[in-house]
């Protein structure tokens, strides 16, 4: 299931574009509902290799697909009412997703996220999909393994331009002393979400780094940064 996501998002990130701006959020709505539905399968395959699945297994597939789901519609919705709809400020997209995810996880609130925006950007939507793809399943990894006895925590997501005419993009939790199983969990889990990470990464010309110490788990990556009128 994971090769058939990552064929899916490449599929998304080489689409040609639609002639208006109407046509842009739509195009984008219909491309990534066709994704959302791979990881419904995803999911299902995933919790039918075990014989009976815990109810704790199907809370959390429920409620990472709620996030995708809400994070595309807040996308949407950015895309429609904005007055270029073929572009979104990235870091209002940054908050709504930081937004998506309270909404998604029931107990989210043992993990306090904190945003640290000290610029704006306008991205192109295809950008956008793409650095909302990683923001969202770097922060389900880190609510979900950083912390795994469910003691409190932080979670900080970073944005700000670079020297280099870009932008840097950092997803950073304190799960002190157990990093270095994140990779490895995440993998045992499906490893969709990673797949898609470093999918949609190579469609933005970006560097991805996922670090691991004692002090933390980050996700990080920098893309070149256009004035988002084109893809």
């Amino acid at each position: 299931m994971a090769p058939r996501l990552a064929e899916l998002a490449c599929e998304t990130t080489r689409a040609a574009e639609p002639p208006d701006a109407a046509a842009e959020a739509n195009h984008r709505i219909a491309n990534n509902l066709t994704i959302i539905a791979e990881y419904v399968r995803s999911e299902l395959f995933s919790l039918s290799q075990d014989e009976t699945p815990d109810l704790s297994s199907i809370r959390r597939s429920l409620q990472q697909l709620s996030l995708r789901i809400d994070a595309i519609g807040r996308l949407h919705r950015l895309l429609t009412s904005s007055s270029h709809a073929t572009s979104v400020e990235i870091c209002a997209y940054l908050a709504e997703i930081v937004e998506a995810v309270r909404c998604s996880f029931a107990h989210v609130e043992r993990m306090k996220i904190l945003c640290s925006f000290d610029t704006e950007a306008l991205v192109t939507a295809k950008q956008a999909i793409a650095i909302g793809v990683i923001a969202s399943e770097a922060l389900v990894n880190s609510i979900k393994y950083s912390h795994p006895f469910d003691e409190p925590g932080i979670i900080c997501i970073a944005c700000r331009r670079t020297s280099r005419d870009g932008l840097l993009i950092e997803i950073k939790d304190d799960g002190a002393g157990r990093a270095h199983e994140l990779p490895s969990k995440a993998l045992r889990h499906g490893g969709a979400g990673t797949d898609l990470m470093r999918t949609f990464a190579h469609s933005l010309n970006a560097k991805l780094e996922m670090i691991d110490g004692h002090y933390g788990h980050t996700v990080r990556f920098e893309l070149p940064l256009f004035d988002g009128r084109s893809d």
